[in-house]
């Protein structure tokens, strides 16, 4: 019954706000108005303010007073998102949205940057992923979220599409072998810190710290499995 009055009230909205709904249901976490506005203007519509305030109207889209953010209704969202189609153009104006937010952040916020890495992968931006990922797989580590951590960093490594060729790549393998190794996955830990000195083989040349690094941690894993090399 819920979803046929959520679908009648969808209709009474009208298409622009059907439009402005099925952009917005790219966002899987509240966002501030300029999210908002980010889904809208991307989409062409004008009066996206106006077609907001239906939506709230009409109990499809959430407003959290205290925080100033709004959200689609879920029992709405993962059906508006089927019905997407401009699903690269609505991540990168949500990328957009999210890489305003968090380089304005004064500390790193872990949800703002996931969501970040997440539009950045729907968009095509696999460097600002690789980036952010080694950078949160860290954050997490050092907050002693082994296990999310280790999420994120795989997460990140198989939803690219593109060659892992960068020091941002080389980074990201890193943290992520860092992670694995203390979780107990060694020889998982030893392909990531292989990975990750061929790519920064590579890119920087032999004499460089990241280079060093890499082989001290491999020869420690290598160490603790009582292999030496």
């Amino acid at each position: 019954i819920r979803e046929h009055v959520i679908r009648e009230l969808l209709q009474r909205g009208g298409d622009e706000l059907a439009g402005l709904l099925r952009w917005f249901s790219i966002y899987r976490q509240p966002v501030l108005k300029e999210g908002v506005r980010q889904v809208g203007e991307k989409a062409g519509l004008e009066t996206w303010e106006e077609l907001l305030k239906e939506g709230i109207g009409l109990s499809l889209i959430e407003y959290d007073q205290a925080r100033e953010n709004y959200r689609l209704i879920p029992l709405l969202r993962e059906e508006l998102l089927a019905e997407l189609e401009n699903r690269h153009a609505s991540h990168r104006a949500a990328f957009a949205y999210y890489k305003k937010i968090c380089e304005a952040n004064e500390s790193i916020d872990p949800v703002s940057v996931e969501e970040w890495i997440y539009h950045a992968l729907g968009c095509g931006e696999e460097e600002v992923a690789s980036e952010q990922g080694g950078i949160l797989v860290i954050y997490l580590y050092d907050h002693l979220a082994f296990r999310e951590s280790r999420r994120v960093g795989l997460w990140v490594l198989e939803e690219k599409n593109s060659e892992l060729s960068t020091a941002y790549d080389a980074f990201l393998l890193y943290g992520t072998a860092f992670t694995i190794k203390t979780l107990g996955d060694h020889r998982k830990a030893i392909d990531y810190y292989e990975q990750a000195l061929k790519i920064d083989r590579n890119v920087y040349g032999e004499a460089h710290p990241a280079v060093a690094r890499e082989l001290n941690n491999l020869g420690e894993v290598w160490r603790v499995l009582g292999e030496p090399k």
